[in-house]
């Protein structure tokens, strides 16, 4: 074996035998390092274990959770479920209630048309009452006119009293014959003018008023008897003090004539009827006295009869033929006879005592009106009372009460006193149908 063999036998063998203890080296340290690897090992299988129990339990709760949230979305679904019924119901309870309050309204408003039904039910039947009051005001005093010189009735005091004379100084018509207590619903005031008992209380009527002053100087002409002078005194000067500016007395309380089918007056309203028997009455009070305020006062009086009904005067239109109203009333015309013709004697009254030029055209206007018109208050067996029938189509007519169609033929024959009997035609017509005595029209033959 040669040198360099053996060389590289020792070489070898060194190396192998370093290599050994490398090995030796790297296998401890292998060992110990596989040994760490087996504890770590060890510790991650551990703690895989724990996570895996982790995760099971994690797994278990999210199951848990799951069901939690399932169920809580079930009490979800069911309170949704129970909030859409408890919507539903409260819409149902506010549609209830809209339709509770609707009818609520429609019941307050029904009721409330009832209660203005009722309420003008009551007006309708109060304004009634009123009228009632005024027309049985005007029988009385119609009725006064008929009394004899004892105080007591005539025997028919629906015959007619027919006169043939009328003069402004005279006793006005029969009013000096009246006697006894005055109308049962009047009391005097501490002044001695007249109130009239109404359903809502005592009112100063100047119509009333107007009638009692006529008694009074009436008496006083034919008598003398100084306490009629001096009551008649107290009208003349109530008069005076209580005549608007614009010549009228006024009513100061509402009135609807006719059941206020022709609308309703309202307190303060004026009357032709009341006007005419003022103008009497106090032209007789200054012939009897010469106080020149009781002739401005009667001159005054006329003012009005120039006034249309719509500005608050007594002028009504028809069929462009003046007419002065006793009622003004605001809708339509009631051209009521009687009141008209008093109106008429008043203004012939105040022309014949102040030779009144104007007094002279409204009376001949008027006068020319009622030629024209009279045919309209001819019922062919009774007169009328008003044109309430000719103003509202399909009203019957108002035929006038016995007592009132004698007043009618009474005033006629005032009016023939002035007209050289122009009326008479119609005086002695209508004394027919007072005996009953029918004519088939105005101009007819006896039925």
């Amino acid at each position: 074996m040669t040198k360099r063999t053996k060389a590289l036998l020792l070489v070898g063998v060194i190396f192998i035998s370093s290599m050994a203890g490398c090995l030796s080296e790297v296998s401890s340290q292998v060992e110990a390092e596989n040994t760490d690897l087996k504890t770590e090992n060890a510790v991650l299988n551990s703690t895989i274990a724990n996570l895996t129990l982790e995760n099971q339990n994690l797994s278990s709760t999210l199951a848990t959770k799951e069901e939690v949230i399932h169920g809580l979305e079930m009490i979800l679904s069911v309170l949704e479920n129970n909030l859409a019924t408890q919507n539903q119901s409260i819409l149902n309870l506010e549609t209830e209630a809209q339709i509770m309050q609707l009818q609520n309204q429609i019941l307050l408003q029904e009721m409330r048309l009832q209660s203005i039904e009722y309420n003008a039910s009551i007006e309708a039947l109060e304004n009634i009452i009123i009228e009632l009051d005024l027309l049985l005001s005007e029988a009385n005093s119609i009725i006064s006119e008929y009394s004899n010189g004892e105080g007591g009735l005539m025997n028919d005091p629906y015959t007619p009293l027919l006169f043939e004379s009328h003069n402004f100084s005279e006793a006005y018509m029969n009013h000096e014959k009246w006697n006894g207590g005055l109308w049962e619903r009047v009391i005097f005031d501490d002044n001695g003018v007249p109130k009239v008992q109404y359903s809502h209380g005592l009112e100063y009527v100047p119509t009333t008023a107007f009638h009692w002053g006529l008694v009074c100087i009436s008496k006083w002409i034919v008598s003398g008897n100084q306490s009629n002078f001096d009551d008649a005194m107290e009208i003349a000067v109530w008069a005076v003090e209580n005549q608007s500016a614009n010549g009228g007395w006024g009513w100061y309380f509402n009135h609807s004539f006719h059941g206020g089918v022709l609308g309703d007056m309202y307190s303060g309203w004026y009357g032709a009827m009341t006007q005419g028997l003022g103008m009497s009455f106090m032209a007789r009070m200054y012939a009897e006295t010469s106080n020149e305020s009781f002739k401005q006062s009667a001159l005054d009086a006329m003012k009005l009869f120039d006034v249309h009904v719509d500005q608050g005067g007594v002028l009504r239109m028809y069929n462009g033929q003046p007419w002065y109203e006793e009622y003004p009333t605001p809708d339509a015309g009631s051209f009521v006879l009687n009141g008209y013709i008093y109106a008429l004697i008043g203004l012939h009254d105040l022309h014949e005592a102040f030779n009144s030029t104007k007094a002279l055209e409204l009376y001949t206007n008027g006068t020319d009106s009622l030629y024209s018109m009279i045919g309209l208050f001819d019922l062919g067996c009774s007169s009328s009372y008003d044109l309430v029938h000719h103003s509202v189509p399909g009203t019957p007519p108002n035929i006038a009460r016995d007592g009132y169609h004698s007043l009618h033929i009474s005033l006629f024959s005032v009016l023939n006193v002035f007209e050289n009997d122009g009326f008479q035609a119609v005086e002695d017509r209508w004394i027919g149908y007072a005996n009953e005595q029918c004519f088939n029209s105005p101009n007819g033959a006896n039925a």
